[in-house]
Parts: C-alpha cells; structure tokens; sequence
C-alpha cells in the first residue's frame, strides 16, 4: 500500500541522484580533454596561417592594435626603421619605404631615442646572461662532460634560460638584431606607449603621450625604458599566459552549463530558503 508506494518514491530519488552525479562527473572529466583539443584547433590553425602568409598575419594584428588606440586611416601612422621612414600602406609597414624625411619629427625622436635605449639593454642582458652563465657553470666545476652536453644543461638552468629568452626578445630571430626594430608613431589623443610580442621589434607611441606627458626628451626616455623593462621581464609573455588561463576557466564555466549559464544560478538563488552567503 502507502508504504510500498513511497519505498518506490524513494528508490526512484536515490537511483535519480546516482545518475546525476554520473552525469555530472563525466561532464567535468570531459572538461580538459576539450580544453586540449580547442587549444590544439587553434594553435594548429595559427601555425598554419603563420607559416602561410606570415606578413598578412601581421598586418592583420598590426591593423587590430591601431584600432584598439583609435586608429583608423594608414595616414595616421609614421613608421621609422633602419631602412628609411615608412606609412601604414599594403606591405609597406614592413618592407619599409623610404623617405626624405618624417613629416611629423617626433617620429625620428622616437627612433634615436628608442634606439638608443635598447642599445643599452642589449649590453644589459648580455652582460647578466654572461652572468649567469657562468654562475651555473659552478655547478658543473670538476665534471667532465662533452661540450654540447655541457651547453645543453647550462641552457637548462632557469637564471640562464631567463636572460635567453630576454635576448631573444631583444634581437628577434633574424640577422639583423636589434636592427630590425620598428618605430612607430600614431595619430591619436589616447596617450599610450606600448611593445607588444604579437608584433615583435615594434615600439609603438601615440601623439597623444607626447600631448599630454612628455615634455621633453627625458620625460620620453624613461616611458619607453619603461616599455623595454616590460619586454625584457617577460610581462608580456606571463599577461599572455594568464589571458590564456582565463580562457581555459571561461570554457569549464560554460562546460559546467552551457544551456542556462548564469541564469541558472539565477534560479537557485532565487529559491526561498537559498542564499549565497551560507
């Protein structure tokens, strides 16, 4: 009778909560193997189209980071390098057509300055990677080992393998080294200056920094000294590892519920008796 029925009632809740915590635990064991394979779509597709087309890729994300600072027309960018003075124009940013001068002067500061200044760095981090190697050959002292086994260990040692990395952020990966660096001079009051590793040996100023806070050619030294110490320490490398967690975290929410989202939430806590704060 009664009891049977809600013996059965009963039976049924417990069988029905055994399969949603089933349910759950598969959904969240599936998370990382999804986060992996999204992860592996998009780096292969990157290296595909870098491979591919690497100048459009760049111009692409050269085009991305104007229109963040409010940059919209080629007329507005003044670009100076080794090779001469340069507009914003095709592939001309990047193979570098010559000038007989800049029209706006600030853009040749920028270059002395600039270059001046990673000059300097250059001497900097050599000199504290020569450091550090030979601090870590300390370890190795009375071993013997051949020349290359040696070379690979020393580049293992994490104070070496830092500067490494901060030369090779430096120099590029081409012959030219520091040479090769790009000085760039856009048209905008959002006062900014910024180097970024998406567009590597780009030093990028706004008008608007030099409207608003640079006076002088000190004042202009010490931000893009600034710049440079972010490039050498990596910031840029661990601000683009951490958006990338926040990505990985953005998908397990969605994993979690990707039908109701927050509105689900929204459900529970609207329940009497329910509150966050318990």
């Amino acid at each position: 009778g009664r009891g049977l029925k809600a013996h059965y009632v009963l039976a049924g809740k417990k069988s029905s909560l055994t399969w949603s915590r089933i349910a759950f635990y598969v959904k969240v064991a599936r998370i990382p193997f999804l986060i992996v394979a999204i992860y592996g779509l998009g780096y292969r597709q990157g290296v595909t189209d870098s491979v591919r087309n690497p100048l459009k890729l760049q111009q692409g994300t050269f085009e991305t980071l104007l229109k963040e600072i409010g940059v919209d027309s080629d007329q507005d960018v003044e670009i100076v390098s080794e090779r001469g003075v340069s507009g914003f124009s095709t592939l001309e940013w990047f193979i570098g057509r010559a000038q007989v001068k800049a029209d706006d002067p600030r853009a040749l500061k920028i270059a002395s300055i600039g270059k001046e200044i990673i000059c300097s760095a250059r001497r900097y981090v050599r000199k504290n990677l020569e450091d550090a190697v030979e601090k870590a050959k300390e370890n190795y002292k009375g071993r013997v080992m051949k020349d290359e086994v040696l070379a690979r260990k020393l580049s293992e040692d994490p104070e070496v393998e830092f500067w490494i990395h901060a030369l090779e952020r430096l120099e590029g990966a081409s012959l030219e080294g520091i040479d090769k660096w790009q000085y760039v001079l856009a048209t905008t009051p959002i006062p900014n200056a910024f180097v970024s590793e998406m567009l590597p040996q780009r030093l990028f100023v706004t008008t608007g920094l030099f409207e608003q806070f640079v006076h002088n050619d000190d004042e202009l030294a010490m931000i893009l000294g600034h710049e440079i110490s972010h490039l050498i320490q990596g910031h840029l490398s661990q601000k683009s590892a951490f958006e990338s967690f926040l990505r990985g975290l953005e998908i397990i929410v969605l994993m979690f519920d990707p039908t109701d989202g927050l509105l689900s939430l929204g459900k529970v806590v609207g329940k009497p008796g329910i509150s966050l704060t318990e």
